[in-house]
């Protein structure tokens, strides 16, 4: 829905290359979540957090990163 502003679901390659995206470490992004003033960054990092540990799917820490700030969201 346009009026909800929902992202477009991203093709199967440009979430391939998002996977080779250099990220912060978790020890940073944690620590942007811990620094920031809304609870739901602390609950999404920690849930991509345990979440990666069980899938090993890099784009966790990608998610994560973006939501604390430190990295960009894609145009």
């Amino acid at each position: 829905m346009v009026e909800m502003k929902f992202p477009q679901i991203p093709r199967a390659d440009e979430l391939e290359a998002w996977r080779h995206i250099e990220t912060p470490d978790w020890v940073e992004i944690k620590r942007a979540a811990v620094a920031s003033n809304d609870e739901h960054d602390l609950s999404l990092v920690f849930s991509a957090s345990e979440e990666q540990k069980i899938y090993g799917d890099p784009l966790y820490t990608l998610v994560a990163a973006r939501r604390v700030g430190l990295l960009p969201f894609p145009a």
